[in-house]
């Protein structure tokens, strides 16, 4: 019976971006705005970079989408690689990194990862943390990993209850998962580091929709919902938040990726949505900002706020903002363009999931001036060396 609900969500969460068949909030769907090239005003600053193909990490099991790069992470000249399909049941998982400065890949420690799937890597202090997306042994129990730099990986006591594990946020000692029962969306919270877990509010029964990911800003948590607005939590009490634009937001799509900038929090869409714009809070107001490609990912480094946009035929772009003086596309500069097309890639005989993921651009890294681009069939790319704008020397308009 799960199964089969699960299976439902699946595709509805192509179009809508849900995570399982939970109802939402009785409220009219309003359509995302159409966009083309020309409305964001994004200036074009390309620079002609290259990229090389470093492999498809992933690919030691032929099983769906096992081998999609959901997120990548970069922790201590290490990009850790996201991947596994929950919904295939594609575990035990590979702990897998990209060593940047050997450029190896490493399955670190030999340890396997007793989950179908990751989806979404986050670092807090000193710490890389990664929410299980469903377990293997226990359908009924989920897990957040851990890890500091000096210890091998660490698994949380049992999350009762919880069927999937969406995210996981780390605040002054206290642990919020985000996630799945059998029944509905919720969240646990833990105040002694994954020993012991409680059940959250029912926010569910309070009329918000799916809850999928969270974030610090400041000193509060913010759990964001499908469509119904935000969460904050103080460490004492939770209440409403209007972290998202969620006017035009409500019933079409989730945020999953987040970077911090400049005060601000970014949100990009998770992966089932088609959405061009990109989310920022800077812990009061909302703002958008739109994208001639689908937003896939947000990655702050060097100074720098890149964003990845592509579609499914693995064509995209790589834009970057050096500031947000304006809260404006005129932030942005255009400054890679890449064609990851390949025909051979996705068969013909899933002619839906070619059209829908087939080889979008899912995730972002920057390490040691290149760009590294992740694809939902599992190949990894690494571009030339990138020159940021401040830097260039003659370079012409």
């Amino acid at each position: 019976m799960l199964k089969r609900r699960i299976l439902t969500c699946f595709w509805m969460a192509i179009i809508a971006g849900c995570r399982l068949a939970t109802p939402l909030p009785e409220a009219e769907t309003p359509e995302v705005p159409a966009s083309t090239a020309e409305q964001p005003g994004i200036p074009s600053r390309l620079q002609p970079l290259t990229f090389d193909l470093l492999g498809t990490p992933a690919a030691y099991r032929d099983l769906s989408y096992h081998s999609a790069l959901w997120d990548m992470q970069l922790w201590h000249d290490r990009i850790y690689l996201a991947h596994g399909d929950w919904y295939a049941n594609s575990g035990p998982l590979r702990m897998l990194y990209y060593d940047v400065r050997t450029e190896d890949f490493i399955h670190e420690d030999a340890y396997l990862l007793e989950e179908h799937g990751m989806e979404v890597f986050r670092v807090y202090g000193d710490k890389l943390y990664l929410p299980g997306t469903e377990a293997i042994e226990n359908l009924d129990n989920g897990y957040i990993y851990e890890k500091s730099w000096d210890a091998p990986w660490s698994r949380s006591l049992p999350v009762p209850g919880a069927v999937h594990l969406w995210d996981v946020v780390s605040l002054n000692g206290t642990l919020v998962a985000i996630g799945q029962t059998r029944e509905e969306s919720a969240l646990w919270l833990s105040a002694d580091g994954g020993r012991t877990w409680e059940e959250g509010p029912d926010f569910q029964s309070e009329g918000y929709a799916t809850l999928n990911s969270g974030f610090v800003l400041g000193e509060e948590v913010f759990v964001t919902t499908a469509g119904t607005g935000c969460l904050a939590f103080d460490g004492h009490s939770w209440q409403p938040a209007d972290c998202l634009e969620s006017d035009i937001y409500k019933g079409v799509s989730a945020v999953q990726k987040h970077a911090a900038f400049q005060g601000n929090l970014t949100m990009a869409p998770h992966w089932t949505t088609v959405d061009q714009r990109l989310h920022f809070f800077d812990g009061r107001v909302t703002w958008l900002v739109e994208f001639p490609e689908p937003v896939r990912d947000v990655v702050h480094a060097g100074g720098s706020l890149f964003v990845l946009a592509g579609e499914p035929s693995g064509r995209g772009a790589i834009y970057a903002a050096q500031s947000l003086d304006c809260r404006c596309s005129e932030d942005f500069s255009r400054i890679v363009e890449f064609d990851f097309f390949d025909a051979s890639i996705s068969p013909e005989e899933d002619e839906f999931m070619r059209l829908t993921v087939g080889s979008t651009p899912h995730s972002l890294e920057f390490a040691v001036g290149r760009f590294y681009v992740g694809l939902a069939d599992g190949r990894l790319f690494r571009s030339s060396l990138y020159q940021p704008e401040d830097q260039q020397v003659g370079r012409t308009q």
